[in-house]
């Protein structure tokens, strides 16, 4: 299950250095339980694909305490927000989490900003 989260500090990022790496490196994250972790054979930097009903997106995976076994934590971005289907987004108060996502390991590259901006 997907889970969007606003980032401290994410959104001045955003303003200032879009297409910075840095922002990339700050918000193209998956966030996962160490049980699906261990699980996935994964650990901090790997690159792992999380797919929904509306796109697939690679990003770097980060083992987290903080986030439950079966759960996906992906802060609010390009990234996290492509994988939301138009219906949940148009909506007066969006539905951000609770979306079903698989997360699988990638043996390609990070998608980047300028992909998701142009595609």
């Amino acid at each position: 299950m997907l889970l969007v989260a606003r980032v401290h500090g994410a959104e001045v990022v955003s303003r200032i250095c879009t297409a910075c790496r840095e922002y990339e490196d700050a918000v193209a994250l998956a966030l996962i339980s160490k049980v699906d972790a261990e699980r996935l054979g994964l650990k901090d930097g790997d690159l792992v694909e999380v797919s929904s009903i509306t796109s697939v997106v690679t990003v770097k995976v980060k083992v987290s305490d903080e986030v439950r076994e079966g759960q996906v934590l992906m802060p609010q971005s390009p990234w996290s927000m492509s994988l939301i289907p138009s219906s949940w987004a148009s909506r007066p108060y969006p539905r951000l989490s609770g979306l079903k996502v698989t997360v699988k390991r990638s043996s390609g590259e990070a998608t980047s900003l300028d992909k998701l901006l142009h595609s």
